[in-house]
C-alpha cells in the first residue's frame, strides 16, 4: 500500500458516538469516509441537519461524511476499516462480514474489552478471522464529545510493526487527535479493557460514600493490579504507564463523563439505599463485561487481585459489601512495591 494517505477510502463500522466522532474529524481532514450504521433514523437525522443523537444540538458534523446501512457495499471498497462496535459484538460481526473486507485493507480496532465467551483479548479474536490483515488498536484517554468538538486529545495506536502503526497515525495529521505509536498491541488492548473495570470500582467508592481518599487508594492499587495482569497476557509494563494505560485510567476514573464510572457510582448509591446491587447493565458499561471475562483468571490467581476480586464478588455474586470491605481492610499488611 502506498505510503501516502491521500485518496484512501475509509470505512467505519459502527455509527455510535465514537465511530461518528472519528469519521467527522477524518472527513474534515480530507479523507473519503463512509460510516456504516444500523439505523436509517441516524442517516435521516444527519441528512436533515448534520447532527447525531449522541451529541447535543451544537455539534454539527462534517458535510463530507458518507453514510450507509450496507456492509457489503462499503467494506470491499475500503483501504482502511475502523471497527467501532460494542466489544461483545465484534466476534459475531467478523464471522458474518470478514468476507467483505479486502485482503489489502488495514484494520483499526477502537473498542476496548475482553470477549466473555472466550476470555480472550479482541486482538486474538480478530486474528481468527483476519489472518491476512494488518491489525492495529487505537486506545487512550478520549471521550467522543471532546474529539468531535475538536478539543486536543492524545491516544496510542499500536500494531505489531511500528511502521504499520505510523501509517494509521498519519491519517490524523490534520486533526486535533494526536496519536502516538506503539508495537505493544497486547499492552494497549489490555490497558483499554482493564481500566474500565477500575472505573467501576472508583465510581462505586464515590457512590457508596467512602470519599475521595478511598477513591485515590482504589485507583492506585487497582493500577498495580492492572500491571500485574499484563504479565499474564504478555503486555509490556511500560506501555501501561502511557496514554493507553495510566492516561486512560485518569480520564475514565475521573468522574461522570465516564459510563463505567457512572455505573459504579449508581451501584454504590443503590447499595446504600437498598442493600442490593443493580442488575446487569447494558453493554455500554464495558467494564462489567470485561470483569466477567477475567473471572477465570481471578479464580486461578486467588488473592493476587484483591480489588478486582472484591468487585467481582460484589457485582456478579451479589455479596454483602460491608463484609467485603472489611475483608479488604483486614488483609495482611505488606510492602507497597
Amino acid at each position: 500500500m502506498t505510503e501516502k494517505n491521500s485518496g484512501l477510502k475509509i470505512a467505519i463500522c459502527g455509527a455510535g458516538a465514537w465511530g461518528t466522532a472519528l469519521g467527522h474529524i477524518l472527513a474534515d481532514a480530507g479523507h473519503d469516509v463512509t460510516l456504516i450504521g444500523r439505523s436509517q433514523d441516524a442517516i435521516d437525522l444527519y441528512n436533515r441537519n448534520k447532527r447525531h443523537k449522541a451529541f447535543d444540538e451544537n455539534v454539527i458534523l462534517s458535510e463530507k461524511l458518507k453514510w450507509t446501512l450496507s456492509v457489503q457495499d462499503a467494506l470491499p471498497q475500503a483501504n482502511i476499516v475502523f471497527l467501532s462496535l460494542p466489544t461483545q459484538y465484534i466476534g459475531e460481526f467478523l464471522q458474518h462480514n470478514a468476507q467483505y473486507i479486502s485482503n489489502k485493507s488495514y484494520i483499526v480496532q477502537t473498542a476496548k474489552g475482553i470477549e466473555i465467551a472466550t476470555g480472550r483479548l479482541l486482538y486474538n479474536v480478530m486474528q481468527d478471522t483476519l489472518k491476512d490483515h494488518v491489525i492495529s488498536f487505537l486506545s487512550g484517554p478520549s471521550f467522543a464529545i471532546d474529539v468531535v468538538m475538536g478539543k486536543p486529545t492524545a491516544v496510542t495506536i499500536a500494531a505489531d510493526r511500528l511502521e504499520d502503526a505510523a501509517f494509521i497515525q498519519r491519517l490524523f495529521a490534520q486533526t486535533s487527535l494526536r496519536p502516538y505509536t506503539s508495537d505493544d498491541i497486547i499492552g494497549v488492548a489490555l490497558g483499554g479493557a482493564l481500566k474500565n473495570i477500575l472505573a467501576i470500582a472508583a465510581g462505586f467508592v464515590i457512590g457508596y460514600g467512602l470519599g475521595e481518599s478511598a477513591k485515590a487508594s482504589i485507583i492506585t492499587r487497582g493500577f498495580a493490579e492492572i500491571l500485574k495482569f499484563s504479565q499474564i497476557f504478555g503486555g509490556k509494563k511500560e506501555t501501561l504507564y502511557g496514554l493507553s494505560g495510566l492516561g486512560d485510567i485518569i480520564l475514565t476514573c475521573g468522574g461522570e463523563g465516564s459510563r463505567n464510572f457512572r455505573y459504579g457510582a449508581e451501584c454504590g448509591a443503590h447499595v446504600t439505599q437498598n442493600g442490593k446491587i443493580l442488575k446487569d447493565p447494558t453493554y455500554t458499561a464495558e467494564g462489567y463485561h470485561s470483569l466477567k471475562a477475567i473471572m477465570p483468571y481471578l479464580e486461578k490467581n486467588k488473592n493476587e487481585f484483591p480489588i478486582f476480586e472484591t468487585l467481582s464478588k460484589l457485582l456478579t455474586e451479589q455479596k454483602d459489601f460491608p463484609t467485603l470491605l472489611q475483608e479488604l481492610l483486614t488483609r495482611p499488611l505488606k510492602q507497597e512495591v
